[in-house]
């Protein structure tokens, strides 16, 4: 049997997309189905301002990949003409932006604007290991 971190009463196991462990002591904080997801969103919201800043640049927006994440972090950009195309970073270089094929692609933008996405990338890339980290940390506890 297990108890709860908090209060000591006894925990039930919570169904799928509830909590894993919810306290039967209906004082505690723990007791509600969803406290773990609420916590983790309080946790992160700092974060999602950030992600939300860097997602945007002068010529469209960065759809940075969660799931589907290629070597050190990917997105797909999306420039405010319509084109889309995927990007990402591994070991400091950019592709397509650092290979000889992005002419190929025939995207037209400046030295400015790759500079752009390329900073915004690299921040994505920052705030969202630093929000794993603090996850992680939060669940040690």
């Amino acid at each position: 049997m297990s108890y709860c971190e908090i209060c000591g009463s006894s925990v039930r196991e919570g169904d799928y997309g509830q909590s894993k462990y919810i306290c039967e002591n209906t004082l505690c904080e723990r007791s509600k189905p969803n406290w773990a997801y609420k916590k983790r969103n309080e946790l992160i919201k700092p974060f999602l301002k950030e992600i939300e800043k860097y997602s945007s640049f002068s010529q469209g927006v960065i759809d940075f990949h969660d799931v589907r994440w290629i070597g050190d972090g990917s997105a797909e950009i999306k420039l405010n003409d319509g084109t889309e195309f995927i990007c990402h970073v591994k070991k400091n270089k950019f592709n397509p932006f650092d290979f000889p094929h992005f002419i190929e692609l025939e995207i037209n933008l400046s030295e400015y604007v790759i500079k752009e996405i390329k900073e915004n990338m690299l921040n994505l890339i920052h705030v969202h290991e630093e929000m794993r980290k603090a996850i992680k940390k939060e669940v040690r506890k």
